[in-house]
């Protein structure tokens, strides 16, 4: 429908009222003056129908006011069309109604039932307590008269508020219900913004005239998004940060399936989605208060062909439309409703790794970003051990055993060393060892992880919060928790040990061949995935004592790298 024809259906409103209004009879002098306020939770014609219906109908407020003989006039008739009062969202006709009788304009509120003002216990709470300090009864169409002033009338008003909750509660039980039974099918349950790296075709549902309504006849993946997100999956699994995926996406100028810039949040919850893996999760609304989690349970996985994962060149309709979206309308193709699946873009395998690594407890995030130089935190001073950092001095960066507050009270502060040669010389060492196949295979043999690493890593996590729960809930002393505890915190804490060694060697994807063909790839690499690629290879480096104190002569003798395999 064009925006002329829901200004026309707003007119056809306005008129009936004004027609209504028109037709009654003159109050007295001294009448009472009535607000009228009226609501449609759903109007998928936007005709505003129910509205013209609850208000100027033959059983409508407006008659009602007419025999009472009070005065109504067109500002004081509100109205919200196509808003729920269950979720307690602003509505504007609503929040006009109350500031009018909080500014004394009439003591008498009319509606067509009562379910009409209130859904939600909280809203409904809040307006008793203002209608009681202004001495205002409400009057309904189909139901009772309340004069909130009193206590019969409040209770009244709370009582039969109740079961319009409960109305909306069912209904709302219902509604999950059915979306946890589709999710347990892997079904799509319909609604939201277009998922990145996909690609929707849509076919039209709704009738002529009405608001437009559409459903997924087909899902494939995109082929531009969808080589994006495996990138981004390869790149958190070798280590690098999410701060600096997400400003490479910014820089390159790729926007979310919404058309905004990236950030962490959105980014993390893209790699999470078991979606992307082809697997359908899910997360119950009575299961967080705020925060919607990160993760859900994983209900529905393919049985058939299961480790298929979409490659670069396979098979996608050609009709693409900018955007990533396909064109609307009837298709040749249209898939059975129910039985649409979401592609996998990446393995189930790298999903559940992912998925693991982003949701640690002990993952940092705060607003740090990635470290800015390239061997900060590798390298070690060797009279100290503490980590060495890089430090600018007279313009040329070092790396410095730092004796700051900020370096730890173990730092020595007495062995330095320039960073651009020491930066040249490590690199050259990590990719003249990357050309050894057998260094390779060594290091990903190493790093091959149990099959059930992740499922016990949720597994103790999950009893973790059960122990947790139940110490809150005095079930439990502390003593007990702490005892319990102590064991199942020492195993996720090498199950995931094993889980971040397991990581590194995708680093090394693309570090493998010709020395000449690594060094161009490394010169294209940021900092923080060659980092990721030294990380694989490299425990530590060592940094000695220069063996003449004050020569200004870089000397590779005095790196030592401690070597994985």
């Amino acid at each position: 429908m064009t925006t002329t024809d829901h200004q026309q259906e707003a007119t056809g409103l306005r008129h009936a009222i004004s027609t209504a209004l028109a037709e009654m009879p003159t109050p007295k002098p001294d009448a009472p003056t009535a607000l009228i306020y009226a609501r449609m939770s759903m109007d998928s014609v936007g005709k505003e129908l129910g509205l013209t219906r609850q208000v100027a109908g033959e059983d409508g407020a407006l008659k009602l006011c007419a025999v009472r003989g009070w005065t109504v006039t067109e500002d004081h008739i509100f109205t919200d069309n196509d808003l729920s009062a269950a979720s307690g969202i602003f509505r504007p006709g609503y929040a006009d109604l109350m500031a009018a009788i909080e500014r004394g304009e009439a003591g008498i509120i009319v509606t067509y039932q009562l379910s009409r003002l209130w859904r939600n216990r909280r809203e409904r709470a809040e307006a008793m307590e203002i209608l009681k300090t202004h001495r205002v009864k409400v009057v309904t169409v189909k139901g009772p008269e309340l004069d909130l002033a009193t206590a019969y009338g409040r209770a009244m008003v709370g009582l039969l508020g109740e079961f319009d909750t409960m109305e909306s509660d069912v209904k709302g039980e219902r509604m999950r219900s059915s979306i946890l039974q589709k999710a347990h099918a892997g079904q799509q349950s319909g609604g939201g913004q277009r998922p990145f790296g996909y690609q929707l075709r849509y076919k039209i549902v709704s009738k002529a005239g009405e608001k437009q309504r559409r459903r997924i006849t087909r899902v494939s993946v995109d082929p531009d998004e969808g080589k994006i997100v495996q990138d981004c999956a390869g790149r958190v699994l070798a280590g690098e940060p999410i701060a600096s995926i997400v400003r490479d996406l910014n820089d390159r100028m790729i926007l979310t399936s919404a058309g905004n810039p990236w950030n962490r949040t959105t980014l993390r919850r893209m790699l999470c989605s078991a979606r992307i893996s082809g697997r359908r999760e899910h997360i119950s609304r009575d299961s967080y208060e705020t925060t919607r989690p990160l993760i859900g349970e994983i209900v529905w996985a393919p049985t058939d062909d299961p480790e298929r994962v979409w490659e670069p060149g396979d098979n996608i309709d050609q009709d693409q439309h900018e955007g990533g979206s396909e064109p609307e309308g009837d298709t040749d193709e249209e898939e059975p409703e129910g039985t649409l699946r979401w592609p996998a873009i990446i393995g189930v395998a790298d999903s559940d790794r992912i998925r693991t690594l982003l949701t640690r407890p002990e993952r940092r995030l705060t607003t740090g970003g990635a470290r800015k130089h390239l061997l900060s935190g590798i390298l070690h001073c060797a009279r100290c051990g503490q980590p060495m950092v890089g430090r600018s001095s007279r313009g040329v960066l070092r790396y410095v055993c730092n004796k700051n507050p900020d370096g730890g009270k173990a730092a020595c502060g007495g062995t330095f060393i320039t960073a651009a040669p020491t930066d040249d010389r490590i690199r050259d060492l990590v990719l003249t060892a990357l050309d050894s196949p057998e260094l390779v295979a060594r290091l990903r043999h190493r790093d091959q992880p149990e099959p059930d690493l992740h499922a016990r890593i949720r597994a103790d996590e999950d009893e973790l919060e059960l122990w947790a729960a139940d110490q809150g809930n005095g079930m439990v002393s502390r003593v007990e928790w702490r005892k319990a505890t102590t064991p199942i915190r020492a195993r996720l804490e090498a199950a995931r040990a094993q889980l971040a060694t397991s990581t590194q060697t995708t680093a090394l994807v693309g570090f493998v061949g010709a020395l000449e063909d690594m060094t161009h790839r490394w010169d294209a690499a940021n900092n923080s995935q060659r980092r990721a690629v030294i990380h694989a290879v490299v425990e530590t480096v060592t940094v000695h004592p220069a063996a003449v104190a004050g020569r200004n002569r870089f000397d590779t003798a005095r790196l030592e790298p401690v070597w994985r395999v």
